[in-house]
């Protein structure tokens, strides 16, 4: 039997096949990692605030300014996020805002290009809730989150924090 046939059909395939295997066009894109610090701080603030809460019931002691003295805190260690805090129980609801406003840039023009930095000034915004039902809507950020009232001393949080053109968002 004559095979020659069969040999060029194989290297005929054998060569197409490695003409498109080199002419595929390879895409891969890579996402940066998601930032998981926003969640882990909220889960720590909401924990550290249960605790101050609890000691505040059982002993007494200020609620109201232990927790905004937590919160303060926390704002500060972490300037590049900004705060929705709502605590306080079924009749009295109250909701500090911490956030991050542009005041001005500083910046430096050398023989390259400029170079500018853009200053943040953190403010504090104090509001009194009244809850819908069992619900309570907070604004914060152009977005709404609404909350679950419990019985008792409750404590809410959203944390928003920005990176590059991301925005993270947690609540708890």
């Amino acid at each position: 039997m004559n095979k020659k046939g069969e040999v060029f059909l194989i290297a005929t395939l054998i060569i197409l096949s490695v003409l498109i295997g080199l002419g595929a066009v390879y895409t891969s894109t890579k996402a940066p990692k998601e930032d998981v610090k926003v969640y882990d701080l909220t889960n720590e603030i909401t924990y550290e605030a249960s605790r101050v809460i609890d000691n505040g019931v059982f002993t007494g002691a200020d609620i109201e300014a232990n927790v905004k003295n937590l919160t303060d805190f926390y704002s500060k260690s972490n300037p590049d996020s900004n705060f929705a805090v709502v605590y306080g129980d079924k009749n009295s609801l109250k909701a500090v805002y911490y956030e991050q406003t542009p005041t001005g840039s500083i910046g430096i023009a050398t023989g390259g290009g400029a170079s500018a930095q853009t200053i943040y000034q953190r403010t504090s915004t104090e509001e009194t809730l009244f809850p819908t039902g069992d619900k309570v809507v907070v604004e914060f950020g152009g977005n709404y989150y609404d909350f679950d009232i419990k019985e008792g001393q409750s404590f809410y949080l959203v944390i928003k924090k920005e990176r590059a053109d991301e925005e993270f968002v947690a609540q708890q």
